[in-house]
């Protein structure tokens, strides 16, 4: 098989069913377009004529059908998020001069396949890839017609859920994560080879708003993939992609489709209770994160014997950050009254006894900040803070500690990021990160790595890898990166069942600037507890170890 030349740009080419695709769709082909690696050099358009059916007919062949279409407009009146993935948007707008190619595919029960004279006009373009963003299931001789194949989404988990529609059977099972997978396509429709996959949080509530959130995020997955592949070259990507696809694709799964009105009622039955469950809890009680501190030699002691710090109803406490410093320990974290529902940082002071003191407020500018993480640099004491809300990662310098703290410098501007984690690693800082690329997409999916010289450094050069977690299960940070027994172990959070929901450590195997490799050790749920709702930050310093805790809290008492 021919192989591209990394050194040039890789020729790209689109399967559409229209010109006028959804949004996320757009925006990721205006990614590849306006990039320094690939270019779009040919659009194969769907002429299949429509075949006109009366509404009598077209009722009469889905009245089996007729509860799922219900329930999908009820669930598009309801919830309408935005951006909208779904908007439809005129690609013509940017790839008004890419050759269009209009065929008229060979049409079996379920796929198409192109005629010997279509693929003959389709090999003269020399093509890298081609992407589908339309047909049906493809087979044949279209598979092999560009060098690298025919990339196609699968939005599910191909490995795990074969199944449709998007995001339907996830929110109405109520399963905790939706994946989304880019695949080169194969005569097997179900066991392309994998490039990339990523989970997201499914919304408990609505499927439109779940896949929303997974269309938006999966549109960035292609493009990286190619921009990848542009720099190993076919031969390194390829191999490493087979290695990634080594397991037997064996598959034990019903695979489903469209939900008939017989199997959607009880579904429905079952989700309407749950939502009816959950507004019935909100109405009586509410969600407050607390802190719960141990002092103690050693980290081993069960949550369940820390002690709890609990804030007044009217705000909650989060995000504790521990320094050790002067035979007092403080304890930084975020504070959010409900009412304004914008964090600022507070401190409370323990004595070496472990009794804490009063909260005193340390910074409070006029946006949102959480997530203060503590350093020292060069006898100087500086804090980074979340500080999403101003679209940057940011520094702020102690003046009086730790009572006094000014603005220094903006580290990455023109960032949404959250929970910024520094770590010094082999004559290098390294900056751990959740990037949201799309709005739209959740942020707390994909995690990304960062390295400069100094942890004030105004350039900081992104890991090739990025994103080197894109997993809602485990790569949102939940705290410094610490080491025991030789071996560096980084906190994330479990945001799949919800923000927060549970503590991940997982063990760093690799850390350079070419390589990022974990693995995940342990799992903290808040099970010690019947009011625990969930946990998402651990930080320690000397003998004092500081968790934060959502505790459900009654709103009459």
């Amino acid at each position: 098989m021919a192989t591209p030349d990394a050194r040039q740009k890789l020729r790209v080419g689109i399967l559409l069913d229209s010109c006028r695709v959804p949004a996320w769709a757009y925006a990721m082909l205006e990614q590849i377009h306006r990039s320094d690696y690939a270019e779009i050099t040919l659009i194969v358009l769907n002429d299949t004529p429509e075949r006109p059916q009366s509404p009598l007919s077209s009722f009469l062949a889905h009245r089996h059908l007729l509860l799922y279409g219900v329930y999908q407009k009820l669930d598009d009146r309801l919830f309408r998020p935005r951006p909208d993935a779904f908007a439809r948007r005129d690609l013509r707008d940017f790839l008004a001069g890419v050759p269009c190619m209009p065929v008229v595919p060979e049409r079996s029960a379920h796929a198409d396949r192109f005629t010997p004279e279509d693929l003959r006009r389709i090999n003269e373009q020399d093509l890298d890839v081609l992407i589908r963003l339309g047909f049906r299931i493809l087979g044949g001789d279209i598979l092999r017609s560009a060098k690298l194949g025919v990339w196609s989404y699968h939005h599910g988990d191909s490995r795990n859920e074969r199944e449709g529609p998007p995001g339907f059977w996830e929110v109405l099972e109520n399963r905790p994560v939706t994946g989304s997978v880019v695949q080169i396509l194969n005569e097997d429709a179900g066991a392309g080879l994998v490039l990339c996959d990523s989970f997201s949080a499914t919304d408990p509530w609505s499927v439109k708003q779940s896949c929303n959130s997974a269309f938006w995020k999966s549109s960035t997955m292609l493009p990286r993939a190619l921009r990848t592949l542009h720099r190993q070259g076919a031969e390194r990507y390829l191999a490493e992609t087979r290695t990634r696809n080594s397991a037997p694709p064996l598959y034990a799964r019903i695979i489903r489709e469209t939900p008939t009105n017989r199997e959607l009622a009880p579904l429905l039955c079952r989700h309407l209770t749950r939502f009816l469950g959950h507004r019935l809890r909100h109405r009586f009680s509410f969600n407050q994160w607390n802190l719960l501190y141990d002092l103690h030699d050693g980290v081993s002691r069960p949550f369940s014997q820390y002690q709890r710090i609990t804030p007044p109803k009217d705000r909650f406490w989060a995000d504790p950050n521990v320094v050790f410093r002067d035979d007092s320990y403080y304890v930084f974290f975020e504070e959010v009254f409900y009412r304004k529902r914008r964090g600022r940082i507070a401190v409370l002071t323990f004595d070496r006894a472990g009794r804490p003191g009063k909260p005193i407020t340390v910074l409070e500018p006029d946006y949102h900040v959480s997530y203060p993480f503590v350093f020292d640099w060069q006898n100087r004491t500086y804090m980074l803070l979340e500080s999403s809300a101003a679209g940057r990662i940011q520094v702020f310098r102690c003046e009086e500690f730790p009572h006094r703290w000014v603005f220094h410098r903006n580290l990455i501007e023109d960032i949404a990021a959250v929970d910024g984690t520094l770590f010094q690693h082999q004559d290098k800082w390294w900056l751990f990160a959740n990037v949201r690329e799309r709005e739209g997409a959740s942020i707390c999916d994909e995690l990304f790595l960062f390295s400069a010289d100094s942890p004030l450094s105004g350039s900081w050069a992104p890991h090739p890898m990025n994103p080197i977690v894109s997993d809602a299960r485990r790569a949102r940070p939940a705290g410094p990166l610490f080491l025991h027994s030789d071996a560096v172990y980084r906190p994330s959070q479990d945001c799949s069942l919800g923000y927060g929901h549970s503590l991940v450590l997982n063990r760093v195997t690799v850390l350079s600037e070419a390589d990022y490799r974990e693995e995940e050790v342990l799992r903290l749920g808040p099970d010690w507890d019947k009011k625990v709702r969930g946990l998402h930050t651990l930080s320690r310093a000397g003998r004092l170890t500081v968790i934060d805790a959502k505790f459900r809290r009654s709103r009459l008492f």
